[in-house]
């Protein structure tokens, strides 16, 4: 047996070997899930061209609002008032109030800080939306399904299980003009609380896209009754959810597999659900209707071909997270713009490799601007879409 022959014997076994064991993530939180890896085809990444083309639009037209200490805004959302609420990695969702100077270039607050005042402190808040009378919704990954009061501040719990079973990741949210309240449980690995004393999303996460078990909902919460119903099962990490310019339908993003997904709640169609956006050239995260039809979608990291050939097999994904310190190869983030009639990618805001932006959580837009979220910066980018479309 030639050395070459022989090394590639002992890969085998090794890999083999290590296929066998626990994950070593979640192994060294003394967390052992059975997570079961699953094999998942990719399509063909994007090309980069039209409207993937490569640009540096996300560094060009971006000023900030610095946010000093707190670290992680990956949820926004802006009152009637124009105030800016953001969700943080600490468990607290804090505010800013109107108006809000820009700053022009990121600082890391050695030039300004703008001031912001704690609204609620839960457990793991990720998604949040102000519904059509002003009262904020959280999607809380640990608590559950909140609604605080526009008034009194108070919050409310309203959903923390389906069916005799906990929610474990619920996600993001948004509503309906009737009060109807539609929101995402990504998975059944619930956050992990850390040695930084935050609840850990990120890794249970990560372990739920590349396992590619399909353990994710999109559900329905009636206020008036207080019944929750699950609208499509089955989802790879069901992430970002957003309704329609008619509200005729709600969006929800599969992170995993890369899709935007459509359900129809009124019409012809109703209580359908269709792939409405395929093939992604990154992971869908938070997505959010703009002006003019446009579907904001972060993508919080791009694909790599590497990472499109390791989901294909179960037993190779199982074994590099065997691996101490392993971070899926994947490329910088961006956010796409999607036309929400039929499904187009119209534009792309990307940064670059050296780039401010970590990772890219969400992107809403109000009144020409965008405001985009992430996970471990401390500051909110606000991007000026007209500059773009001059």
């Amino acid at each position: 047996m030639s050395t070459l022959s022989a090394l590639l014997l002992c890969l085998a076994v090794y890999i083999g070997t290590l296929s066998y064991y626990p994950p070593l993530g979640l192994f060294t939180h003394r967390l052992t899930p059975d997570i079961e890896f699953r094999p998942f085809i990719t399509g063909p990444i994007p090309s980069r061209e039209g409207p993937y083309a490569p640009n540096q639009l996300l560094e060009a037209n971006t000023q900030y609002i610095e946010l000093g200490i707190h670290e992680g805004p990956e949820s926004i959302t802006i009152n009637k008032r124009g105030d800016v609420y953001f969700s943080l990695k600490s468990g607290e969702i804090r505010y800013i109030e109107a108006p809000i100077t820009l700053s022009a270039l990121y600082t890391n607050g050695s030039n300004v800080i703008h001031e912001s005042k704690t609204l609620f402190h839960g457990g793991r808040p990720l998604g949040i939306h102000f519904d059509h009378d002003d009262n904020l919704l959280v999607a809380d990954a640990v608590k559950g399904l909140i609604r605080v009061d526009k008034d009194t501040k108070e919050a409310t719990l309203l959903v923390t299980s389906y069916g005799g079973k906990k929610l474990t990741f619920i996600n993001d949210v948004t509503s309906a003009p009737d009060g109807m309240v539609y929101f995402s449980d990504s998975s059944s690995i619930a956050p992990i609380y850390d040695s930084q004393g935050d609840w850990n999303t990120q890794l249970p996460s990560m372990f739920s896209c590349i396992s590619s078990n399909p353990n994710g909902k999109l559900l329905s919460y009636n206020p008036k009754t207080k019944e929750v119903k699950v609208l499509i099962d089955g989802l790879q990490y069901a992430n970002g959810v957003t309704m329609d310019q008619n509200n005729e339908s709600v969006f929800v993003a599969e992170t995993a597999t890369f899709k935007i997904w459509r359900y129809w709640i009124s019409g012809p169609n109703a209580g359908k659900a269709s792939v409405f956006i395929s093939d992604l050239p990154g992971f869908p995260d938070g997505i959010r209707l703009g002006q003019d039809n446009r579907l904001y979608i972060g993508i919080y990291g791009g694909r790599t071909w590497i990472l499109d050939f390791f989901l294909q097999y179960p037993m190779i994904k199982r074994s590099i997270f065997r691996l101490p310190f392993f971070v899926p190869p994947i490329s910088p983030p961006f956010v796409a713009i999607a036309n929400s009639n039929t499904g187009d990618i119209i534009q792309t805001l990307q940064s670059a490799k050296n780039s401010h932006f970590k990772t890219v959580t969400s992107a809403m837009e109000r009144d020409g601007l965008v405001y985009i979220g992430n996970l471990y910066n401390n500051f909110i980018g606000v991007y000026n879409i007209n500059a773009t479309n001059k």
